[in-house]
């Protein structure tokens, strides 16, 4: 190739250009005000026995636990706001000195604020230090010791030098001695005699800022040097045996690797920060531990977490994970966008180039931009064939500058690093050579099993070349069905490869043709953002819209599992690689690691900050992730067997009826009680979940159940619990708790809460109501026995006394009626002007009144008083109707006439309705001969039938149903059924045909006249 030698002289000039820097940094988080702190500026830490972090700033205290934090002020009992030392007794107190405000301490329940308000010892305290039962206060002038059982208070005189350099820098013991540090006045020994404390100077030893005891050395800070003494030299007054550093260091610091670090701030020199103290010399820790505060003054450590806090004056709290299975490595100008390995080195893929790192050795060398530039230019030079757009090429521009070369992507194959870019694809050995130059634009390809290369154009068709350096290649067409369109990734599996395609779905090339899975019916998934070879003959794709598929391409293609978007954290998919059988599947909320159906998440809470991640990539047992400015490096040995982690957990608050438990009901944070008793009236409970030494503790899952016959709630991240409205009885609240991190699950038994019923319900109260019910069931019983025939003949009369007001009802329902229609008939004569027919029908009516008036309030009459009736309305009706209407009223029993209407006896005024509904409905004016027969039988003991008959035009169907519905009727109906008292019995029955006239029969019932 002719550009071979001339890029070979670029990398020789290549070779002194200045490189990429890299800064390793373990995974930090800064806290501050708007995190929750109450003040920027800590002045103390304490990481205590039960793992919680107590922070002293100069505006209140705060404790850290599972990522929050809780703040104190003198509201809750604090003597001072501004705390500048904190310690723990042997009982586990927590004791605060503020600089101004004197001394609180802290008993798991409430803060208790002393010693100050008479001025038993100076307010402005700088250290505190626990020794046996007592604790020691190191002021600005003197020393006060504290008995932790009985609270005395004792001022060692001889510690009181009313000088402004005399203020107490520091505690510590030496052969059962126990010795302080002045800034300015020397070292003291406190001397413990018979009931009875004071302090000797020992030495004149000057300006020690601070102290710190790390195993047999001492470590003491003055303006300008970090002094290093073994102990017995320091007591003896002898000259340090280091001295290094110009900055002024505050505290001190050994971690479990065994590094020792100092806090260090330089009140009048910008030179402060973490240093790592070795070999008597000071390395800054800024870099590595990301911490770009000048101005630290307090560190601490968590073994259980293994976390470093650091404190700083200006800038709030760092915390930092000290775990090598995640590392961030960090540019200082350029993005990253793959990472790769060749050989022995190791290759970056970034924005201004492509850096080759030998692994064993410490040469590194960059080949720019430019150089990428000056080999495409030597190819257009030497005249080779150059793909044309026309040719359904992705476009190429020649004219396109180094500045404006963009970097796609790389990959390993056949020993050489082959980048894509937008000038075209290089090859280069692991020595930076550039072996091949093709002039080709293409965001994704990849090589067949025999070596070929395969172009893909996003807008184009796919070429499988046979001669890259002749540009001979075989052409698809993107007008086929078969050939892959708008491909996003591409994978091999059982010697083919399979293309995804974000618009149509599934391809596979065999080595000898393309198939569109889709056109072929196979899959008819659409859209795919991500490809990658899973186990073997296996595949990992996963869609545009958040499933992921995994699918056998051997012996044929079949979808083996399907994991839907709900299973995994985040919504849009950035990456999949695999290791192990594990999947990571990166989103933006993280990297999801998938195995076996469970999930565990990297996130921010372990280190990874989230970004939009680059190309990942998978080399050996490292996951690399580059993200803009640098690249996480994830140690998957580590990560994948992480270590089994204790943790506890409580309860962190209680409500009952949103009323907050007291606070004697607490003990460090955590309720204590282990049952409580409620009323049913207050028997709802929210409570906040707890745990208590977990380290990762957002990656928590739990599940409760109230009892252990009950069902499981589902998992949830959520930590506050709900019962509303508890019905009455015992539970015993169990959480389980699943760590997503590890997988493993551990059961806590919480609380057991019993809930009373109301009075009403308890025992005792049923008890007394059931027995007081038997005394009242037997007395009515025994009173129901004796009045029982009262009763009886009562409810009797009674009923009878019902029976007769429904019939006088139903009696004066009627004559109203009855009235009304005779009117009319009266009102007929004058409104014809017919004076002397109207005073004749006015004479017959009255009779008729009187008649009503007789016969209407009486229950019984003679069947011939209502036969004499009925006569005399018909001759009135009958007038009415000019006379000619021809009537009879027959009377028959055993075909004989009957022989005394007088011994039968008859409810009064049954069969007037429905002789009135004759002469209203029956006869048109236009009927020729109007007929209407009475006939009256004995239809069986006690029941006279009566048959109303004309020979009119008959009742319409419209007719029927008004009168079949009439209240007439019905009240009728209803009046012979309460005598009778037989339901079987149809009292009226109805029979009309057209112009042919209608019968109605009535069933009266009838008792027998008394004889006379």
């Amino acid at each position: 190739m002719g550009f071979k030698l001339k890029a070979a002289a670029l990398l020789l000039l290549t070779g002194v250009l200045s490189m990429t820097l890299f800064a390793q940094q373990y995974p930090s988080m800064q806290y501050t005000t708007a995190d929750g702190l109450p003040n920027n500026s800590i002045r103390a830490l304490y990481n205590d026995s039960r793992d919680l972090l107590w922070i002293g700033t100069e505006n209140g205290v705060a404790v850290r636990e599972n990522g929050t934090f809780r703040n104190f002020t003198t509201a809750d009992g604090l003597a001072f706001n501004n705390c500048w030392a904190i310690a723990e007794d042997i009982l586990g107190n927590i004791w605060l000195g503020s600089y101004g405000g004197g001394l609180s301490f802290f008993d798991g329940v409430k803060f208790t604020a002393f010693g100050t308000a008479d001025g038993t010892f100076d307010g402005r305290i700088r250290t505190i230090y626990s020794y046996k039962d007592d604790i020691f206060i190191g002021t600005e002038n003197g020393v006060a010791i504290i008995n932790i059982s009985t609270l005395e208070v004792t001022v060692i005189p001889e510690s009181i030098f009313d000088n402004q350099q005399s203020y107490i820098s520091g505690f510590f013991e030496y052969e059962d001695r126990v010795f302080f540090t002045t800034y300015g006045v020397g070292l003291h020994e406190i001397i413990f005699s018979d009931n009875h404390v004071s302090a000797k100077k020992i030495s004149d030893q000057k300006l020690i800022y601070s102290i710190g005891l790390i195993d047999d050395k001492l470590f003491t800070s003055d303006k300008e040097l970090l002094n290093k003494f073994p102990l017995d030299n320091f007591i003896k007054g002898e000259d340090p045996e280091n001295s290094y550093g110009s900055t002024i260091f505050w505290d001190f610091l050994k971690i479990p690797s065994g590094e020792i670090l100092g806090a260090a701030w330089g009140i009048y020199s910008n030179n402060g920060g973490v240093y790592h103290l070795k070999y008597g010399q000071l390395k800054s820790m800024e870099v590595l531990y990301d911490i770009p505060s000048k101005e630290i003054l307090q560190l601490e450590f968590s073994p259980k977490r293994n976390k470093l806090f650091v404190g700083t004056k200006d800038q709030g709290l760092f915390v930092i994970r000290l775990d090598d299975g995640l590392i961030y490595h960090k540019s200082d100008q350029y993005k990253i966008i793959n990472i790769q390995e060749l050989g022995s080195s190791q290759l970056l893929l970034q924005e201004n180039g492509m850096q080759f790192t030998k692994k064993d050795q410490n040469g590194e060398f960059l080949i720019p931009n430019q150089t990428f530039k000056e080999i495409q230019s030597s190819y257009y030079s030497s005249g080779k064939k150059i793909p044309k757009f026309e040719d359904d090429f992705f476009e190429l521009k020649a004219d396109t500058k180094a500045s404006a070369i963009e970097f796609y992507g790389m990959q390993i194959h056949q020993n050489l690093a082959w980048v894509n870019t937008n000038i075209g694809i290089y090859a280069f050995d692991e020595r930076g050579k550039c072996l091949k130059y093709i002039p080709i634009h293409t965001y994704q390809f990849s090589f067949t099993k025999e070596g070929k290369l395969v172009e893909t154009n996003p807008y184009g068709g796919v070429r499988i070349y046979e001669d890259l350096d002749k540009l001979i290649y075989q052409y698809y067409s993107k007008d086929l069905p078969t050939t892959p369109t708008q491909v996003t990734g591409i994978a091999a599996s059982n010697g083919s490869l399979f293309f995804a395609s974000v618009f149509t779905g599934l391809y596979e090339w065999n080595g000898k043709e393309f198939i569109s899975y889709l056109d072929k019916g196979i899959w008819s998934e659409l859209k795919f953002k991500h490809i990658k070879a899973y186990k073997k003959d296996q595949l990992v794709l996963a869609t545009e819209f958040g499933s992921i598929f995994i699918v056998e391409t051997n012996p044929e293609f079949r979808i083996v599992q399907e994991i839907t978007r709900d299973v995994i954290s985040g919504k849009n998919i950035l990456f999949i690689e695999s290791y192990e059988e594990h999947l990571f599947i990166g989103t933006e909320a993280g990297v999801n690691i998938y195995h076996e159906g469970n999930v565990r998440l990297i996130n921010n809470e372990n280190g990874l900050k989230l970004a939009s991640f680059k190309q990942p990539s998978l080399l050996g047992s490292s996951l690399y992730l580059p993200v803009g400015l640098g690249y996480y490096h994830l140690s998957l040995d580590n990560i994948l067997t992480p270590e089994p982690r204790q943790f506890d957990l409580g309860i962190g608050k209680l409500t009952i009826n949103h009323d907050p438990a007291p606070e004697s009901d607490y003990s460090w944070f955590k309720y204590k009680k282990k049952n409580i008793t409620l009323s049913h009236r207050n028997n709802t409970i929210y409570l906040d979940l707890k745990p208590e030494g977990s380290i990762f503790p957002d990656q928590l899952q739990y599940r409760f159940r109230l009892n252990s016959n009950t069902p499981w709630s589902p998992f949830t991240f959520d930590r506050r619990l709900a019962f509303p409205y508890l019905p009455s009885g015992n539970y015993t609240l169990e959480v389980e708790v699943l760590d997503t991190h590890t997988r493993l699950s551990s059961n806590f038994y919480l609380l057991n809460i019993q809930v009373n019923p109301p009075f009403y319900l308890n025992p005792w109260f049923i008890s007394f109501i059931l027995i007081g019910l038997i005394l009242i069931f037997v007395g009515i019983y025994h009173n129901r026995i004796r009045n029982y025939r009262q009763e009886e003949q009562k409810r009797i009369a009674i009923q009878n006394r019902i029976n007769d007001l429904k019939i006088e009802a139903l009696r004066s329902q009627l004559n109203p009626h009855f009235i009304f229609n005779a009117i009319n008939s009266i009102q007929y004569y004058i409104l014809n002007n017919q004076e002397e027919d109207a005073v004749e029908f006015l004479g017959k009516f009255s009779k008729l009144m009187r008649q009503t008036l007789d016969i209407s309030s009486k229950k019984l009459i003679t069947l011939l008083d209502d036969i004499k009736f009925i006569q005399s309305y018909i001759e009135i009706e009958n007038e009415r109707m000019g006379n000619r209407l021809h009537w009879n009223i027959d009377f028959i029993v055993d075909d004989k006439d009957l022989s005394d209407l007088k011994n039968y006896l008859v409810p009064p005024m049954l069969i007037q309705p429905f002789v009135e509904n004759v002469f209203v409905h029956a006869f048109s004016r236009q009927h020729p001969n109007p007929e209407l027969t009475i006939s009256y039988y004995i239809y069986q003991e006690g029941i006279l039938k009566c048959e109303i008959t004309d020979n009119g035009r008959g009742i319409q169907a419209k007719n029927k149903v008004s009168l079949h519905e009439s209240r007439g009727v019905y009240l009728i109906e209803e009046r012979i059924n309460l005598i009778l008292q037989n339901p079987d019995l149809k009292p009226v029955t109805l029979t009309s045909q057209a112009d042919k006239g209608t019968k109605v029969t009535l069933l009266i019932p009838y008792e027998k006249a008394p004889p006379k």
